[in-house]
């Protein structure tokens, strides 16, 4: 991508404002606004739909290029003293994740200052000034190990010894160097933990957990530094800080002198450290257990790009999706979304889209394709992505930047936990599919994908607003209370205990609610109480792209448990009828009516005849309503007693398998011919009024502009929508 760009906000009402940032290899660009309906370009589609909207910032702007800084690390801003008394001793433990390759500083001051590393070859070493050295053996991937800097400005002496946490025959559990100094100065500005300062930035991060760093001002003795490596403290340091202390908080307390520590680029918290055994699950259960913070090379929290323009938003922009649209002379471009709100005060529509935020999020920048291509041991064989990947500029941007979503591996192989939206998210756009759907052009999936339901609402005339994901998690119910019906995108997978409750509650007071998807309301997901604009997410006990460690499934922004909302006893089926059961990726498959849709519940087929539809062209893999990951009624997974199944999905492809949570032990019966493996439209009735209309499929509303929008798929949702509207 030539143009590239993101916004401070994606959700914003009439009276507040969105900020663009913007990385262009041209020396300008032209900015504009649209408002979006329609952004799949498949020709047998309505093909992109866009609007244009005059607004005070049409016109062209200055540019300039911006990588996207990547590497974490803690920062001591006022460091004083520390490292520069006559005589000094710096003791950390690490347990480096991916040692070798390239230096990895541990603790430095100044750029050729006071440096403790581990070198390209993995090996611990110490560097002051032009003075360097390094111990003889490497050290293990994985593995605890002690290490203690020992400084002597007067003798001109410094000494590095390791000790490791663990022995092991034929592995040394004691290393150390030493070397002579010259004349050292005193060191200036701030000290860090897990980088190097250079110009203008940092380098050479750590990968790897850091624990319990502290500094001396005086030479331990080594009867000290052996009491120290036991968890006994022989003399008070004069810096020590505590990572236990509050993991939602960007600030590192230090016990010791008061020096904080302020985080920079989002590193992982509640991590497992040095004490860590099997006796601790949380955080909470055992705060000196988790004393650790895992950092990364890749980490990655605000991309820190000037704000090229902002965009008030004035009470006459209705509520929409809308995106900057940004275009150089040479006819490069790129569409950054956002979403208007209505103003507090209304007036609202009696429909509310919630656009699923979170879920754009999650699976923002995935690169997925890239690491089940490049490892056949991950049990995916996609030939056509082969061919295809990385065929979209947004991908080949993201490897290039080294962008993640939570799909994706840190370069240590641990699992992304965090995700930004103060990033280029660019799957987040128009006119982008997913790779790995066998369609030459590929399909779109989530925000592309949910545009086919918001062009559909505009074709047919269903005037609504649009919420946000956010929004529902920081306002409650309060958000939803002025609609009739609430309509969910295709895929809404990521959501906070908060949006549960709101929806709860919704549906608990009368109101209505269409979930035109599959696989929705899956993982726990946390926001960041310090960075809002950072999202959690711990993957383990389900279908997962990659597994928390033990020990590691609670949030540090909650502390609550991280994985599946159907392991904390809150299944979909409870909410909304149905839950995920099962996924293929080739081509979906067509509906078959039950006898009970042709009961009280009849009139919502009015218009369509026959037992089986949905038995038509999609825009989501090439055909038919039902599939990608599909969703079916369970009452034993807590579908209410008044679910009502309309209709159950048949005939899907060898590619379907069940859901890895649906399994007890492997078997050969987990495919198609498995009676779970199916899509069940649900209708479930609230005691006081409430209601919900379940297509359980990703994939539903690909099909709803077939033939001009004159179909049964598009014919029931129509009815479904009409019916909530003159109940309610």
């Amino acid at each position: 991508m030539r143009i590239v760009g993101y916004t401070d906000q994606w959700g914003v009402r009439p009276g507040q404002s969105v900020g663009l940032h913007v990385s262009c290899r041209s020396e300008s660009f032209h900015a504009s606004v649209v408002r979006l309906r329609h952004g799949d370009t498949n020709p047998a589609g309505p093909g992109f739909r866009a609007t244009s909207v005059p607004s005070c910032i049409d016109g062209r702007y200055k540019a300039q290029w911006h990588d996207v800084p990547a590497g974490s690390f803690a920062c001591v801003d006022e460091p004083d003293q520390l490292l520069n008394s006559s005589a000094a001793t710096l003791a950390v433990w690490i347990c480096p994740t991916a040692p070798g390759g390239a230096q990895q500083t541990i603790v430095s001051r100044e750029a050729a200052g006071f440096s403790l590393f581990l070198d390209a070859d993995g090996r611990a070493g110490i560097s002051v000034g032009s003075a360097r050295a390094s111990v003889t053996s490497a050290l293990l991937a994985h593995h605890w190990y002690m290490l203690v800097v020992r400084l002597d400005r007067s003798a001109r002496a410094a000494e590095l010894h390791v000790l490791a946490r663990d022995r092991w025959p034929g592995f040394p559990g004691v290393d150390g160097a030493s070397m002579e100094l010259g004349a050292i100065g005193t060191w200036q500005g701030p000290l860090l933990i897990a980088a190097q300062a250079t110009v203008g930035g940092t380098a050479s991060h750590f990968n790897g957990k850091i624990d319990s760093p502290a500094i001396y001002d005086t030479w331990l003795s080594d009867e000290a530094v052996t009491a120290l490596f036991s968890g006994v403290f022989l003399l008070e340091p004069v810096a020590a800080w505590d990572f236990s202390a509050d993991h939602a908080s960007l600030e590192i307390p230090d016990r010791a002198g008061g020096h904080t520590a302020r985080l920079v680029g989002m590193p992982t918290r509640a991590v497992t450290g040095r004490r860590w055994t099997d006796g601790g699950l949380s955080p909470a259960e055992q705060p000196r257990h988790y004393t650790a913070i895992h950092f990364h090379d890749d980490d990655r929290d605000d991309a820190g790009w000037p704000e090229v323009l902002r965009l008030p938003i004035p009470d006459s922009l209705a509520s929409g999706i809308y995106a900057f649209h940004v275009q150089t002379e040479k006819g490069d471009e790129d569409y950054i979304p956002f979403f208007i709100l209505p103003a507090r005060a209304g007036p609202y529509s009696s429909v509310a889209f919630l656009a699923p935020t979170f879920s754009y999020l999650a699976y923002g920048n995935a690169h997925v394709e890239d690491r089940f291509l490049k490892d056949p041991t991950l049990g995916l064989a996609f030939p056509d992505a082969a061919r295809l990947y990385p065929s979209q500029e947004q991908d080949r941007y993201i490897l290039e930047q080294g962008l993640h979503s939570s799909y994706d591996l840190h370069s240590d192989g641990s699992g992304v936990a965090y995700v930004s939206r103060l990033l280029p998210q660019v799957h987040f756009r128009p006119k982008v599919h997913f790779q790995f759907l066998r369609s030459l052009q590929g399909s779109p999936h989530q925000f592309n994908a949910d545009l086919h339901l918001v062009d559909w609402l505009t074709e047919k005339s269903f005037d609504h607003d649009v919420i946000t994901d956010e929004a529902l998690h920081l306002e409650g119910v309060d958000l939803l209370t002025p609609y009739q019906v609430i309509v969910t995108g295709t895929h809404p997978e990521y959501w906070s205990g908060a949006m549960l409750d709101a929806l709860q509650a919704y549906l608990n007071d009368g109101g209505r609610v269409m979930y035109l998807g599959g696989n929705g309301f899956f993982w726990v997901t946390s926001m960041h109480p310090s960075a809002p604009h950072v999202l959690e997410i711990r993957k383990w006990g389900g279908t997962r792209a990659w597994d928390a460690l033990p020990g590691e499934r609670h949030h540090s922004t909650t502390g609550e448990l991280g994985g599946l909302w159907r392991n904390r006893g809150r299944p979909p089926q409870k909410l909304v009828g149905v839950g995920f059961t099962a996924q293929g990726m080739d081509i979906n498959a067509a509906y078959r009516r039950t006898e009970e849709s042709y009961g009280e519940l009849g009139f919502l087929f009015d218009g369509i005849t026959g037992d089986v539809f949905g038995d038509v062209p999609s825009l989501v893999m090439e055909h038919g309503a039902a599939g990608f990951e599909i969703d079916r009624i369970d009452p034993a997974l807590g579908s209410p007693p008044a679910t009502t199944c309309l209709a159950r999905s048949f005939g899907h492809s060898k590619s379907y398998r069940l859901a890895v949570e649906e399994l007890l032990a492997t078997h050969a019966g987990t495919g198609p011919e498995n009676p779970l493996v199916r899509a069940d439209i649900a209708y479930v009735s609230y005691p006081g009024g409430g209601a919900v209309f379940s297509t359980g499929s990703i994939s539903y509303c690909g099909c709803l502009s077939y033939n001009n929008y004159d179909n049964d798929v598009s014919r029931l949702t129509e009815n479904v929508l009409r019916h909530f509207l003159n109940s309610s």
